[in-house]
């Protein structure tokens, strides 16, 4: 069997929400995970990218649409409504998230290092699980219970 071609993105994260571009050197991420932390369908964000000049990429595995790293805050700023207080404080968390990580990037030479730059990834812009208070009081409970035994 011959290779005809050979996929340039690395999967940066299990679910393929991160890619890493290794011949342009480009870090991508799904649009559905970028977007997940918000209350905002896929199809109402492709409809507000359409506008902008945010360049849409498809994942050649699943086809689920990415963008670029450096256009996330274009993609955020292009989905924030004006009046809702959780969302912005959602919409500048991220914008300090993504900011950090660029430095990082930028800094440690991450888009050559794709096991660092998942780990970087996993503790900053991929969405933490949105745990309540509750669970995170009845899982510290229940490792203290283990803990005892």
């Amino acid at each position: 069997m011959s290779i005809t071609s050979i996929s340039p993105f690395i999967a940066l994260h299990a679910d393929r929400s991160a890619l890493l571009d290794v011949t342009a050197r480009v870090l991508l991420l799904t649009v559905s995970r970028l977007t997940s932390r918000f209350e905002i369908d896929l199809p109402e964000v492709l409809r507000l990218l359409a506008g902008t000049d945010i360049r849409i990429r498809f994942d050649p595995v699943n086809g689920n649409p990415c963008i670029a790293f450096e256009d996330i805050p274009e993609l955020l700023s292009a989905i924030r409504p004006r009046k809702n207080d959780r969302h912005n404080r959602k919409h500048l968390s991220m914008i300090l998230e993504h900011a950090g990580l660029s430095m990082s990037m930028e800094r440690e030479g991450l888009l050559y290092l794709p096991r660092t730059l998942s780990d970087a990834l996993l503790t900053t812009l991929l969405p933490y699980p949105s745990w309540e208070i509750e669970d995170l009081r009845e899982m510290t409970t229940f490792t203290q219970s283990l803990a005892v035994c």
